[in-house]
């Protein structure tokens, strides 16, 4: 069964060829700057203690682009009482770059990227999105 999405994701103009936005897009369509909605997994559940363990490209409101690195080693309750998952604010965006992709430290090659997730939340529920370029 497909499900219906209603939200707008903006990925920042600055960073890839062309903005993207998503609104009410189904599983399979295809999106602006030739990305894919693939698989919608609505069965994850907010823990705001979890441990995350990947870096996480955070897209703020402005379009302003922060990368955040996580180190598995560090206290992560302390680093979610400083704000390290705000990114699951209604008012901040985050795409999870997949570890099979690699990256550079502090710099992120968005041409090289062909599949990410998008994670979104309301109340205690996370929808996570998963994108592939087409």
């Amino acid at each position: 069964m497909k499900l219906k999405i209603s939200f707008l994701l903006l990925i920042a103009c600055s960073t890839l060829s062309s903005c993207s936005i998503i609104d009410d897009k189904e599983e399979g369509e295809e999106l602006q700057g030739n990305w894919k909605l693939i698989e919608i997994n609505d069965d994850a559940v907010y823990d705001p203690f979890a441990c995350p363990r990947e870096t996480r490209i955070i897209l703020k409101e402005e379009n302003l682009i922060k990368t955040t690195y996580y180190d598995p080693a560090a206290d992560c309750i302390e680093k979610v009482s400083t704000g390290s998952w705000e990114y699951l604010e209604d008012d901040q965006y985050a795409i999870e770059i997949l570890p099979e992709i690699g990256q550079t430290e502090g710099r992120i090659d968005f041409e090289s990227i062909n599949i990410f997730n998008f994670f979104t939340r309301s109340n205690d529920k996370v929808l996570i999105f998963t994108f592939e370029r087409i």
